[in-house]
C-alpha cells in the first residue's frame, strides 16, 4: 500500500487555505512538496531510505529537513493513502478497505523525534436480510440457508410473522482480489422433529437467490413461494373404449366458468375464470387441462358423441396441493350406451315418427272407444245372454 506525504503553509486560521511548502530539495534543487512512500512486506513505509536536500545543496539521507517554512511557522504534514500502484502509474485504493480521512501532523526540529501513523485497514462489511413472501400469505417459520462459497459462510435463519429473517451483519463485501463476493441464499422449508428440513408439498420449490452486499444498506433476499397447479384428464367410454368427439365445459364449484388455452390435441391450460363456459373437446376420447388451481370443480358434456346420450350428471373433481395423486387428477366416464340411432342412419328422426304415430293411433283408439265400442259392448252382451 502507497500513502502520499504533502507538506504545507497552514494559513487556515488566517482565511487561506493549506499552501504547498518545499519539505526538502532533490538533487536538481527542484522543491519536493509531496512524495510517496510504500509499504513493505512487513506492511511498513519509512523516508529512512530515501534521500534528501537541504536548500544549499547538501544531501542528508532519509531526514526530512525542513519542520519549519521560511516565515518560521511550522510546516504541516498530511498523510493520505492511496493504494496500490497500477501499471499505468497511477494509484488505486482497493474497494476492499474503508477509506480512511488524511492525517495532519507537524514534526518538531530535533533529530531524535519520529512521527509514527499507525494505519490499520478495515474491510467493508455489510448487512443481509431475508424477505419472505408467499402466494397463500404464509411467511413465518420458515428456514432459510446464508452461504458463501468463497468465505466458508455458512448460516441458518427463520422468518418471523412478517416473512423477515433477522439481520446478518459484519459479511465481509469482497474478496482479496477486490472481487464482489456472492452471498447464495437457500430456501429450506419447515424444521422437522428428526432436524432435518422439508418444503411443504404445495409450495413449488424457489429458486436460490444470489446476492452482492454493499456497506450503505441492507440487502434483502427476496424469495416467493408460489403454489403448485394442478392438472385433470377426464376420459368418456362406452364401457370398454374410449368415445371420440365428446366435448365439455368447466366450472369452478361456485358455478363459475373456466377459461383455458388450447395448447394441443384435446390439451388445455388453465388462464382464468370468464363470463362465459367454453366447449373444450376431448378429440381422442380424453381431454386435459394443466395449470388448475388448487380447489373444487366440475365438468358439463356440452357435446355429446355421435350416437349417444348426454351424460346427465356433474363430474366433480378436487384439486389439492396435499400430495401428487390430488394434484394430478384422472377421472374416467362411462356412457349409458343408450344408441339414437347407428352412425350413418336418419338420426333420431325414425324415431320420433314412430312415436308421433304411436301416439296417434292410442288418440283414435280412445276416440273410436268412447264413440263406438259402449254401444258394440252392450249390443253384445245382449247376443250372449240369448
Amino acid at each position: 500500500m502507497s500513502f502520499k506525504l504533502e507538506s504545507f503553509d497552514d494559513e487556515r486560521e488566517y482565511g487561506d487555505d493549506l499552501i504547498p511548502t518545499p519539505m526538502a530539495y532533490d538533487a536538481d534543487g527542484n522543491e519536493i512538496t509531496s512524495i510517496v512512500l510504500t509499504t513493505d512486506a512487513n506492511g511498513k513505509a519509512s523516508t529512512d531510505n530515501m534521500q534528501f536536500y537541504d536548500i544549499n545543496g547538501n544531501k542528508i539521507d532519509g531526514i526530512l529537513p525542513y519542520v519549519f517554512n521560511q516565515n518560521g511557522f511550522q510546516i504541516t504534514y498530511r498523510l493520505t493513502e492511496i493504494g496500490i500502484k497500477q501499471s499505468d502509474g497511477t494509484y488505486k485504493f482497493p474497494s476492499r478497505y474503508e477509506l480512511k480521512d488524511a492525517v495532519e501532523f507537524t514534526i518538531y526540529d530535533t533529530d531524535e523525534y519520529t512521527y509514527t501513523y499507525d494505519c490499520v485497514n478495515t474491510v467493508k462489511t455489510g448487512s443481509l436480510q431475508v424477505q419472505k413472501t408467499s402466494e397463500d400469505d404464509v411467511v413465518d417459520g420458515l428456514y432459510f440457508e446464508i452461504s458463501c462459497a468463497e468465505t466458508g459462510f455458512n448460516d441458518k435463519v427463520m422468518t418471523d410473522l412478517e416473512g423477515l429473517s433477522p439481520e446478518i451483519s459484519d459479511l465481509p463485501i469482497y474478496n482479496s482480489n477486490d472481487e464482489l463476493l456472492k452471498y447464495k441464499v437457500t430456501e429450506l422449508g419447515e424444521l422437522n422433529e428428526d432436524g432435518t428440513y422439508s418444503l411443504p408439498y404445495k409450495y413449488n420449490k424457489p429458486k436460490s437467490v444470489t446476492v452482492t452486499l454493499n456497506s450503505d444498506t441492507v440487502v434483502f433476499a427476496n424469495i416467493k413461494n408460489t403454489l403448485k397447479t394442478g392438472s385433470v384428464k377426464l376420459t368418456k367410454t362406452d364401457g370398454t373404449k374410449a368415445l371420440t368427439g365428446s366435448g365439455w365445459q368447466l366450472y369452478k364449484s361456485d358455478d363459475t366458468p373456466i377459461s383455458c388455452y388450447q395448447t394441443g390435441i384435446g390439451t388445455y391450460m388453465y388462464n382464468s375464470v370468464a363470463k362465459a363456459a367454453t366447449d373444450y373437446m376431448a378429440t381422442n376420447g380424453s381431454l386435459s387441462i394443466s395449470n388448475l388451481p388448487v380447489g373444487d370443480y366440475y365438468f358439463i358434456e356440452s357435446v355429446t358423441p355421435s350416437g349417444y346420450m348426454p351424460y346427465g350428471k356433474k363430474v366433480e373433481f378436487t384439486i389439492s396441493a396435499d400430495n401428487e395423486n390430488t394434484l394430478n387428477i384422472s377421472l374416467t366416464v362411462a356412457d349409458n350406451k343408450s344408441v339414437l340411432s347407428q352412425t350413418g342412419g336418419g338420426g333420431i328422426a325414425p324415431f320420433y315418427f314412430v312415436a308421433v304415430a304411436l301416439g296417434a293411433m292410442a288418440i283414435i283408439f280412445i276416440y273410436d272407444y268412447h264413440k263406438h265400442g259402449s254401444k258394440k259392448y252392450k249390443k253384445s252382451r245382449k247376443e250372449n245372454q240369448k
